[in-house]
């Protein structure tokens, strides 16, 4: 297996922290570098951990302001990443 293009990584984590992260097909290297893959697949476990950790976060502001009208967002699902990143398979 190969490795996990580091810059690239950093990159994304840092950006979902301050709260700008793109798609992550633009944070990718060329479909034909030898870290695509392996890269793919840490962006999708960054993406999944924090949509997770913001979705906590709704869910928690929710619980403490229960006058407020909740937010509405959509659990990630790792079949959507399938969807858009055939690869994966």
């Amino acid at each position: 297996m190969n490795a996990v293009d580091e810059s690239i990584r950093r990159t994304f984590e840092s950006d979902w922290r301050q709260g700008r992260a793109g798609n992550i097909a633009d944070y990718l290297p060329p479909a034909d570098a030898p870290s695509f893959l392996a890269t793919l697949e840490e962006l999708v476990c960054i993406d999944l951990e924090f949509r997770w950790i913001h979705l906590s976060a709704v869910a928690d502001q929710t619980t403490l302001a229960p006058h407020n009208e909740p937010t509405i967002v959509a659990q990630p699902r790792v079949e959507d990443y399938l969807a858009t990143f055939p690869q994966l398979n």
